[in-house]
């Protein structure tokens, strides 16, 4: 239980960390604590660390390093391995390598499975559906980033691209209504 509150806080420091664009630096420090380690420090029945460990690795400044030890680490780990976790493992190696319309193909199949591994790397997800010419993904991804505007004090990084991509097709309206919420939550954060 330690194992995985220990986990889960050091990704809600993550989480914060990309919110002030200290995401690299926050994510090297995770994967010097929970994935080099020569030991198991994670959960191996925790379902989550599936989901972000391959986040933390694709914001890491040493990516392929990082997906190669989570993949030694994967048989001591069966809470974590399966097909959708792969995937989306994949997806992340491939966002990494710059192969954007690869991670999209992946990512694309996982939303219709739900919303669950878009919410691990929203980030990544949304910037390859924007860069690939699917932006009616990368909205949908970002509309349930800004459903957890609650625990980051009214506002997410979603809110801000959405506000973007409104200003981008000419609805000022809807891109202002956005932007004042970010400047009203994090002004007083």
């Amino acid at each position: 239980w330690m194992r995985a509150q220990r986990f889960d806080l050091a990704w809600r420091a993550l989480e914060v960390a990309i919110i002030l664009d200290r995401g690299r630096e926050v994510a090297d420090w995770i994967v010097a604590q929970f994935i080099e380690p020569a030991s198991l420090v994670l959960d191996p029945h925790t379902a989550l660390v599936a989901m972000r460990v391959p986040a933390i690795c694709a914001q890491s400044s040493q990516p392929e390093r990082c997906f190669a030890r989570f993949r030694e680490l994967r048989p001591q780990l069966p809470g974590s391995a399966t097909k959708q976790s792969d995937e989306f493992l994949t997806g992340a190696e491939r966002y990494v390598q710059h192969d954007l319309h690869g991670a999209a193909r992946i990512w694309r199949e996982l939303l219709r499975g739900g919303m669950a591994m878009a919410s691990a790397l929203p980030d990544a997800i949304v910037d390859t559906f924007e860069r690939t010419g699917a932006t009616d993904l990368a909205e949908l991804v970002d509309t349930e980033v800004m459903k957890r505007a609650s625990q980051f004090h009214g506002a997410t990084l979603g809110h801000g691209r959405a506000a973007r991509r409104a200003r981008q097709r000419g609805d000022r309206d809807r891109a202002h209504l956005l932007a004042e919420e970010v400047i009203h939550a994090w002004s007083l954060a």
